[in-house]
């Protein structure tokens, strides 16, 4: 085990022997930033905002009634008018993890820093279809483990069927686009998503919501080793502490089918996040987070805990 106090020198020496050991034990050990890009957008829990990083429709608490026999179709109908059909969003955040490089053995801890930038446009078709489309770009830079500083860039475009005869629950279908590159903008992966999800949000108040979806996706990537196929589940609860503050709680369980190697991995993430917001534009964020994969090759099982926080920045117009 690998302390917090060691040098920079030693984490670079024990993360590049940690991952030749896993080299041989198989041919094609997956890239950690790979691994890392993949889980971090998990491990941050569903935030008011109406675009979830998996595409998915949030409730906007501040105009939700409790749902009952009064929240029917123009209770829905009201409520989705809400919704802005344009998001542009950033912030700057930083964060400490246990587990820098998501290895088994011989684990180090380091400090990263996210920067990232957004924007969405989510137009309603109808009464029952709203179309998305969004793009996304972000960095990550390791305070110490700089070998694996990467960046982030993304597009999708997906679809919201909501009928109003189906107890609430919305269909959602999406492709998404991914590129990893390096610090020295060589590319990592080139990764394309198609997914589908039933979502169902149950609105208690005005104060609280609680949001439940199963999603399923199917991957085309190159480098083919990373490409997989995922289902699961995820559930989110925000609860609304004052008008100023809100909390965050989620939990997703996915199961991982890789196409290349008979890999299968389960992996559970839990998330909490606390949210101040000085104006409706601008907020302070603070996270904790746990993760633990498993899987049927035991080079590739981990656990890792990270906490952090930043600024964030949202224009809806």
């Amino acid at each position: 085990m690998v302390k917090g106090m060691a040098s920079p020198a030693s984490r670079h020496f024990v993360l590049g022997l940690s991952l030749l050991v896993g080299a041989s034990i198989q041919a094609q050990e997956p890239n950690p930033a790979v691994e890392q890009s993949r889980l971090f957008p998990r491990t941050a829990p569903p935030t008011p905002a109406n675009v979830t990083s998996d595409g998915m429709a949030l409730p906007q608490a501040e105009g939700s009634t409790s749902e009952d026999e009064s929240f029917g179709a123009q209770q829905v109908l009201k409520t989705q008018e809400k919704i802005p059909e344009f998001t542009l969003s950033g912030g700057a955040s930083s964060y400490y993890t246990n587990n820098v490089a998501l290895t088994r053995r011989n684990t180090i801890s380091d400090g990263f820093f996210v920067g990232d930038a957004a924007f969405n446009w989510t137009p309603r078709i109808n009464a029952e279809w709203q179309f998305q489309a969004g793009a996304r770009a972000s960095i990550f830079r390791y305070f110490d483990t700089t070998v694996l500083d990467f960046e982030n860039l993304g597009a999708g475009v997906g679809l919201v069927w909501a009928p109003p005869r189906a107890w609430g629950i919305s269909l959602i279908g999406r492709y998404d686009f991914t590129e990893l590159l390096d610090s020295d903008s060589n590319e990592i992966l080139e990764d394309h998503e198609f997914s589908l999800a039933l979502q169902k949000v149950l609105v208690f108040g005005r104060s609280h919501a609680l949001t439940l979806a199963v999603l399923g996706s199917a991957g085309i990537s190159d480098p083919f080793v990373e490409q997989r196929d995922q289902v699961g589940f995820a559930i989110g609860y925000h609860l609304q502490l004052t008008r100023q503050l809100g909390s965050d709680l989620g939990y997703r369980h996915s199961w991982y089918f890789y196409n290349e190697g008979g890999r299968t991995d389960l992996n559970q993430v839990f998330s909490l996040g606390l949210h101040y917001y000085f104006t409706p534009w601008a907020s302070l964020d603070g996270f904790l987070s746990g993760a633990v994969n498993t899987s049927n090759r035991s080079v590739f099982r981990y656990d890792v805990l990270s906490s952090g926080g930043g600024v964030g920045l949202t224009v809806r117009f």
